[in-house]
């Protein structure tokens, strides 16, 4: 796997930049309760790099905390439903 060089230049993700990330060997983790904490298992058995982005298509920064290989632990000052993307 090849690192992703995806910047955003604003604070909205677009459909091509949400694209690019599923075109990686990446996971999609889809929030649907809001909550200001976020456990992602996932099967990369690595430390990916994470965007998350709400269900407004905003690009949401929080406190990544990496929980073995397979779970991450993501913290937000407010609680919100969204996707992350890993890879």
């Amino acid at each position: 796997v090849t690192g992703l060089n995806l910047t955003v230049p604003t604070d909205t993700a677009t459909q091509e930049d949400i694209q690019r990330l599923e075109e990686q060997q990446a996971f999609e983790w889809r929030q649907d309760n809001p909550s200001a904490e976020w456990l992602i298992t996932h099967p990369l058995n690595r430390h990916p790099s994470v965007t998350v982005v709400d269900s407004g298509g905003s690009v949401v920064t929080g406190d990544v905390i990496y929980v073995s290989g397979t779970q991450i632990r993501i913290l937000f000052l407010n609680p919100f439903s969204g996707r992350a993307y890993l890879n």
